[in-house]
C-alpha cells in the first residue's frame, strides 16, 4: 500500500485533478521546448546548394574562391576558371561564384561556358545589380552594345548608387550613337555621375570632349573652369594642354577642342589622381570585367589575424664601422648611400 500511495502522489503531483498536466509538469514542457529551439538555431542548416558557415565545405569554399580571384588579378585564366569550377561544386547556389566562372570562361575562350555560367547567376540571383553590371560587361566586350546597355540600364535601376553602371551606360549610349536620342541619354547619365562626384577628372573630360563633340559651348565652359581650379598639381604638359583647351573652347573651335580634351586625358592618364578618379566609376582597362569581390548568398568570412608565428627569433649583432657608413653619409643634408656603398664595396673587394 506504501508504494502504491507513492506513486499515486507522485502521480497526482505531476497532473491537476481533471487528469491534464499540472502547472509545473507545463513550465518543465515549455522549458525543454524552448532548448530545443535554442539548440536547433543555433545548429541550424544552411540553404540547400550552400555549406554552412564554418564548416569544412564553406572554408574550402572561401579559399577557391579567393584564390581565383587572385588568379584573375594576375592573369592567370586558366587557374581561376579552374577554381571557380570548384567553388561551383562546393557551393552551387552562391551566384558570385558563377558569376566569377563567367569572366574566367570569357578569358580562356569559352564563351558558351561563360553564357551558362553567366545565366546560372543571373537565375540565382536576379535582382542584384552587380550581377547585372557583369553581364552589362561581358556584352560590351563581346561587341553587343544593346544587350550591353539593357543590363547597365537594370543594373542602374536595381542599385541607386552603382555610379560605374551609370558611367558605363552612359560611355556605351556615346559609343553606339545609333538613335537620336542615345547622346542626350548619355549626357543624363553622365550628369548624373558627375552630381555625385563633382571633382571626378574623368568624368569631367568625358564631359569636356562630349560638350565640344555636340556643339555645347556652355557645358564646355564650364568643365573647362571646373578643370582648372583641379590643375595645380598637374604635369606642365597637361597644363599646356588644358590651356589649349580653354584657348579653343574661347574662339569656339569645338572640333579642335574635342581633340584637346582626348590629348589632356592621354596626358592626365597617367598620374596617379586620374587613375584614382577613373577607377571610382570604371573597371580597369587591363581586365575583361570586374569580377565580384564578395559573396552574394552565403556570409562572408571574417577578417581574422592569422596566429602569431612563435618560432621567429631575431638576435642583435653590432654593426661593423665599414657598413655602418654604406648605409647613410650625409652631404650637406642629402644621403649619398651610393657613393658610400661603392666605396666601401671597393675596400673589401679590391680588383
Amino acid at each position: 500500500m506504501t508504494v502504491r500511495k507513492a506513486r499515486t502522489s507522485s502521480s497526482a503531483s505531476a497532473s491537476g485533478p481533471s487528469g491534464r498536466p499540472s502547472a509545473v509538469r507545463r513550465r518543465h514542457v515549455r522549458a525543454a521546448l524552448a532548448l530545443a529551439a535554442a539548440a536547433a538555431g543555433g545548429f541550424a542548416c544552411a540553404p540547400a546548394g550552400l555549406p554552412p558557415a564554418g564548416s569544412a565545405e564553406y572554408r574550402e569554399t572561401v579559399r577557391v574562391f579567393y584564390r581565383g580571384l587572385a588568379s584573375l588579378e594576375v592573369g592567370l585564366l586558366g587557374d581561376a576558371r579552374d577554381q571557380f569550377e570548384r567553388a561551383s561544386e562546393l557551393a552551387p547556389d552562391e551566384p558570385a561564384v558563377h558569376a566569377n566562372l563567367a569572366v574566367a570562361q570569357v578569358g580562356v575562350g569559352n564563351d558558351e561556358g561563360a553564357a551558362a555560367a553567366l545565366e546560372t547567376a543571373r537565375a540565382l540571383a536576379p535582382d542584384a545589380a552587380a550581377v547585372a553590371f557583369l553581364q552589362g560587361q561581358l556584352a560590351s566586350f563581346a561587341g553587343r552594345s544593346a544587350e550591353a546597355v539593357a543590363e547597365y540600364r537594370r543594373a542602374a535601376a536595381l542599385d541607386a548608387d552603382h555610379e560605374r553602371a551609370r558611367f558605363a551606360l552612359a560611355q556605351e549610349l556615346e559609343r553606339g550613337g545609333v538613335e537620336d536620342d542615345d547622346l542626350p541619354e548619355a549626357r543624363e547619365w553622365l550628369e548624373e555621375v558627375l552630381q555625385r562626384r563633382p571633382e571626378n577628372l574623368a568624368v569631367l573630360l568625358e564631359r569636356a570632349r562630349w560638350a565640344a563633340r555636340t556643339g555645347d559651348g556652355a557645358v564646355l565652359d564650364d568643365t573647362v573652369e571646373r578643370l582648372t581650379g583641379l590643375s595645380s598639381a598637374w604635369p606642365e604638359l597637361a597644363v599646356e594642354q588644358l590651356d589649349g583647351l580653354s584657348e579653343a573652347a574661347a574662339a569656339g573651335d569645338l572640333g579642335r577642342a574635342a581633340t584637346l580634351a582626348q590629348l589632356l586625358r592621354n596626358v592626365l592618364v597617367r598620374t596617379p589622381s586620374f587613375r584614382e578618379d577613373l577607377a571610382v566609376v570604371s573597371v580597369s582597362a587591363e581586365q575583361i570585367a570586374s569580377p565580384l569581390m564578395r559573396f552574394l548568398a552565403m556570409p562572408s568570412p571574417p577578417a581574422t589575424a592569422a596566429a602569431p608565428d612563435e618560432s621567429l627569433a631575431f638576435e642583435a649583432e653590432p654593426i661593423a664601422a665599414g657598413a655602418a657608413a654604406a648605409l647613410a653619409v650625409v652631404h650637406g643634408g642629402e644621403y649619398d648611400v651610393v657613393n658610400a656603398s661603392i666605396s666601401y664595396a671597393a675596400k673589401r673587394c679590391p680588383p
